[in-house]
């Protein structure tokens, strides 16, 4: 169908059968129900509005459903509501009546879809204050100012009692949009499954509880002692249960029944709205049931949020406890298949090192390969050894006062032979004086040897690594600092996180699991440290740690539990360009 048949497809909705039965059915149900009304006990004596009107209720509940195309439903069933149950009154203010009950109806149901989007539900506790406010309050505003104008203009009702019809009018429709959208559209909502039997049967007592109530109070069945007390929002506390107990669709069926008695036994002049002006006693009972279903809106969907948001923390614990379920899982394969590989490399490197002294000359350069994978390997095997014991969450510290210097020179002196074989230049600079600390010394060797196994890795040769150690009267630092080719500043904040690698492919080349860092941070935290790194591309980088120089230690020797940090979201490898943790 081409542009030309652009009308056609616009009034396609308006011309099929199905759509004017959807029309034709609104209208029918609008005007039983405003009949229905009429004639429930004795109307307003200057209008055909009742004290709650329920056309206006189920017009917005049908605009909500099945959206603003039906509003000629609405319109015709004003117009025949209106010409049936008045039919006394001008042509001209029956026509304005319906005009105004129509759009009162398409103004409340546009305003709150707007604001709130289409659908939305009243179980929110934003969209159920949006209804009252807008479909409630302000859209019945306009068909009750046009309806009392009209009237006013037609000799109807006298000027005087302008503002008495008014509020009257609003009133009465915005009771019926309180009271009977909500109700209408839990009763149309699909139900998960069947409730069980002890459910529904608790439902129909306490059901048949607040009828009881709601008789003896408005329905005078109290003996006249009783009734003379202020019994009036009883049935709001029995209200207020079946919304916390069986959500929107108890707590709109306990609203509509409330309002039904109130309304029948004070048209009936029983109960304690039933007094001698009718408009206060109209007055009367639309506050009281505007409480009510204010009550029970509010209630509903504070109540329904929070079981929604408790559902959500309870679904998040099940999936957060699945993950640690299979990071335990995992640390213990991994513990395993780790502990399984120290005996074959260990017979590896012994085998190696016979080799080493028995072959050939020529055999040499074989011999230390295999010497360098292995021990790359079992390098590889103590950090997920140590990364296994740290993720099940337990690192145990021997504390000791400890020189800091002396440490940093052993493992100055243990990297040696790895420096002069890459052709780098390997130095413990700066002042060489003692700086004594509480600390793990074997915990703090091993952090500080991954720092400058990761210098020496990325440092080209002919390079430069400088292990340099300082203090203040608060804390002890060590820095290594290397002439490698530096890293961009934004991928500093993630070099310590487990797994992550600035550059896979030279990783590789060198070895490693990018963990060293992620350990290093461990161990560093663990005993109340920090520690950080500053590079920049072309100017090599600097990794540092620093400890507190007077942390309450324990007595020397004595063994401490660290619970070490768990994984963050950001532990995994990530595709860079430049050093990467070893």
């Amino acid at each position: 169908m081409g542009p030309n048949h652009a009308p056609a497809r616009m009034l396609a909705p308006l011309i099929s059968s199905s759509y004017w039965r959807q029309v034709l059915t609104l209208v029918a149900v609008y005007w039983f129900s405003g009949w229905t009304a009429f004639h429930m006990g004795d109307p307003i004596a200057y209008a055909y509005k009742a004290i709650l009107w329920p056309p206006v209720g189920i017009g917005v509940f049908a605009l909500m459903k099945w959206g603003l195309r039906l509003w000629p439903g609405i319109l015709l069933g004003e117009l025949i509501t209106s010409a049936t149950l008045g039919a006394h009154r001008p042509l001209v203010t029956q026509g304005a009546v319906a005009l105004g009950g129509t759009l009162e109806v398409v103004l409340a149901v546009s305003m709150f879809e707007r604001a709130l989007g289409r659908p939305a539900s009243l179980e929110e506790p934003r969209a159920a204050v949006g209804f009252m406010v807008l479909a409630a309050g302000l859209g019945p505003s306009a068909g009750a100012f046009i309806g009392t104008i009209a009237f006013v203009r037609t000799g109807i009702v006298a000027a005087s009692d302008f503002r008495y019809v008014l509020w009257d009018w609003w009133t009465g429709d915005m009771v019926s949009v309180l009271i009977l959208t909500p109700w209408l559209l839990a009763m149309w909502k699909p139900m998960a499954g069947r409730p069980p039997l002890r459910r529904r049967i608790e439902f129909a007592v306490t059901l048949s509880a607040l009828l009881t109530i709601s008789l003896l109070v408005f329905m005078g069945w109290l003996p006249r002692s009783v009734s003379d007390y202020s019994l009036t929002y009883l049935p709001v506390l029995v209200v207020a249960w079946m919304a916390s107990r069986f959500g929107f669709l108890g707590a709109t069926t306990a609203s509509a029944m409330v309002a039904f008695v109130a309304i029948w036994g004070t048209l009936h002049h029983r109960g304690p709205f039933a007094t001698a002006s009718r408009f206060e006693s109209s007055l009367e009972i639309q506050a009281f049931l505007t409480v009510v279903a204010a009550t029970m809106l509010v209630v509903t969907s504070l109540v329904l949020s929070r079981r929604r948001a408790e559902f959500a923390l309870a679904q998040k614990a099940v999936e957060t406890e699945k993950v640690r379920e299979l990071e335990r899982f995992k640390t213990n394969i991994l513990n395993a298949t780790t502990h399984e590989l120290r005996t074959p490399l260990a017979s590896i490197l012994g085998n190696a090192e016979l080799l080493e002294d028995l072959g050939a000359p020529e055999e040499q350069p074989l011999v230390r390969g295999i010497q360098d994978g292995a021990r790359r390997m079992e390098h590889m095997v103590d950090d997920l050894l140590l990364v296994g014991e740290l993720s099940l969450g337990k690192l145990v510290l021997e504390w000791h006062q400890a020189d800091l210097t002396a440490l940093a020179a052993l493992v100055v002196a243990e990297f040696q032979p790895q420096a002069e074989l890459a052709g780098v230049s390997l130095t413990l600079a700066g002042p060489r004086e003692a700086v004594w600390l509480p600390l793990d010394e074997a915990r703090i060797r091993q952090a500080l040897e991954r720092l400058v196994d990761n210098g020496l890795k990325f440092t080209p040769t002919g390079g430069r690594v400088e292990v340099a150690v300082s203090s203040t009267a608060l804390e002890a630092q060590v820095a290594v600092r290397d002439t490698g080719p530096g890293l961009p500043p934004e991928q500093l904040p993630r070099l310590f996180n487990r797994f992550y690698q600035v550059d896979p492919s030279l990783t590789r080349a060198h070895g490693g699991t990018g963990l060293g860092l992620a350990i290093a941070r461990t161990l560093i935290e663990a005993h109340g440290g920090r520690i950080g790194a500053e590079s920049r591309p072309g100017h090599g980088s600097r990794f540092w740690f620093s400890l507190p120089r007077a942390q309450a230690a324990p007595a020397e020797s004595a063994k401490v539990e660290i619970i070490s940090p768990q994984p963050t979201a950001d532990d995994e490898p990530a595709q860079r360009n430049g050093p990467a943790a070893p």
